[in-house]
């Protein structure tokens, strides 16, 4: 039978052949297969780990290699101790964290004399991981905001929340059948319906993190009696409005789907907007796909495109009367209006509204805005055009040089520099240039940014080193970046070969 640790390290050494992160001894000097101290760690929330390594079988009994010794940091790389050694043929090392926290991992080979392979100190991690024991805490609360009509908010909290694990269900009075609750999985957010009958409404949900800890939260309400019965039942995985397009459905919306129903209003708060705002940093790897769907190839270029699934949308509020804003509340569509999808309130009813998106594509938002009396516009129908259209790209540009031509005749001196580039979203101007003469040196601007057109004539300098190598970088209009270079130099001879004649020799025999 497995046991824990087994199945941890099972799962680490799956993920490691699918192409994620291993400690790794090769190549003559034997440096680590290091990874970037950027880069997204592996999460555990066991205190006890394997880590695998390999090597070269060869390179390691040329050295004379007794032993493999792992170095550990615990403050991001500015300090190093040792935590572990073990002889080649082990493969790997046990390691017992002692409290929670990120832990770097590099690992060194012992030859026969003692020294260490590759030499000098401890620099880039070659593992990352982060040990969280600590289960998320989800607080929900439930509270009747008017006669019959129940509004439910979470809180989730976690140094290393994953908010697209979070799942809420909700029961109605005098059933006994949890429902799903629909809502966009972040880490705070409310909603509200209205319920058939007087009891209790239970909701209970469940949230994760990356560590893979789970935490757990309910609550309970007692609605009064008095409550109208309605029919259908509510269902909240229902979009707020949907349809083909063309088709003209009621105006008014069950208040189910969490909006406020009311007469034609007198005053209704209007609202300029939404503007978009700079997109917040994206704080973990997410991986909700919810509701996702091809947006039709008819529809303009988004207003503004981000390379983060987290973004904030600005607004202004104009023409509040006297009760002033009870909700702002913002809608989505992911093919420009032919389905609509209630995403929530804005809790605070003050610009910007920060939004998750659950994948990469097309998003359509508009806004609607309550007064204080429950007035409102109606909330966005099937047809509809979203107010403002946000595309989400987090893909590099994928880059290819082609070749470096050096010129003859009177461009003896210019190369012609040629690459590729495929994007579906490219800058206006997207390309750079530089050189350096090694390929760990200082880079040297060729080009500032300039429109992508293939190939780039280059007069080289008469300073230049005479082999040296050459970087594309790419961008897109969503502010990704992708580099590509030459790992072999360039030679460049700007010498024109001359000849004279400096003598004549007879050859063969002499005649009279």
């Amino acid at each position: 039978m497995l046991t824990a640790l087994d199945r941890w390290d099972a799962r680490i050494m799956n993920r490691l052949v699918a192409g994620w992160l291993l400690a790794c001894v090769s190549t003559a000097t034997l440096p680590l297969f290091a990874q970037d101290a950027s880069s997204t760690p592996i999460h555990t929330n066991k205190t006890r780990f394997r880590i695998p390594f390999r090597f070269d079988e060869r390179e390691l009994q040329r050295l004379g290699a007794r032993e493999v010794r792992l170095f550990v940091s615990t403050d991001r790389g500015r300090n190093w101790r040792v935590g572990g050694s073990t002889s080649p043929a082990a493969r790997r090392f046990e390691f017992s964290a002692r409290d929670d926290g990120e832990y770097w991992f590099a690992v060194r080979t012992v030859d026969g004399a003692g020294q260490l392979h590759p030499p000098g100190p401890v620099g880039d991690a070659a593992l990352r991981v982060v040990v969280d024991t600590q289960s998320p805490e989800l607080a929900i609360r439930l509270r009747e905001v008017q006669r019959g009509r129940v509004e439910l908010s979470w809180q989730a909290d976690d140094v290393n929340l994953d908010a697209t694990r979070l799942r809420l269900e909700y029961k109605e009075p005098g059933s006994a059948r949890w429902q799903p609750v629909s809502i966009v999985p972040q880490a705070s957010g409310r909603t509200a319906w209205t319920v058939a009958r007087p009891g209790t409404v239970s909701v209970r949900g469940v949230v994760g993190d990356r560590a893979e800890n789970v935490g757990r939260g309910e609550a309970r309400i007692a609605i009064g009696g008095g409550v109208v019965p309605r029919d259908p039942v509510p269902d909240l995985r229902q979009p707020v409005a949907e349809g083909e397009r063309g088709e003209n459905p009621p105006r008014t919306v069950d208040a189910d789907d969490g909006l406020l129903i009311g007469d034609s209003p007198s005053r209704r708060p209007s609202v300029v907007g939404p503007r978009y705002d700079d997109p917040p940093q994206p704080t973990h790897v997410e991986r909700a796909r919810n509701h996702v769907e091809e947006w039709p190839g008819t529809t303009p270029r988004p207003a503004r495109l981000v390379n983060t699934r987290t973004f904030s949308i600005d607004y202004e509020l104009s023409d509040v009367g006297p009760s002033g804003v009870g909700a702002v509340e913002f809608f989505i569509t992911t093919n420009n209006g032919t389905k609509w999808w209630r995403y929530g309130n804005d809790e605070d009813r003050r610009s910007p509204f920060s939004v998750t998106v659950p994948d990469d594509g097309t998003y359509g938002f508009s806004l609607r805005v309550h007064s204080g009396a429950g007035l409102a516009a109606d909330p966005p129908q099937p047809g509809d055009a979203p107010d403002i259209v946000v595309g989400v790209d987090r893909t590099a540009p994928v880059a290819t040089l082609l070749g470096v031509d050096q010129g003859r005749g009177a461009d003896s001196g210019r190369l012609r520099i040629r690459w590729n580039v495929r994007e579906a979203n490219p800058a206006d101007k997207s390309v750079s240039l530089s050189y350096a003469g090694e390929l760990n040196g200082r880079w040297i601007p060729v080009t500032d940014w300039i429109a992508d057109r293939g190939e780039f004539d280059w007069q080289v300098p008469p300073n230049a080193p005479p082999r040296l190598h050459l970087r594309l970088t790419v961008r897109d209009a969503a502010g990704n970046v992708s580099q590509v270079r030459t790992e072999q130099p360039v030679v460049v001879d700007l010498t024109r070969p001359t000849a004279r004649i400096v003598n004549v020799k007879p050859t063969g025999s002499t005649g009279n």
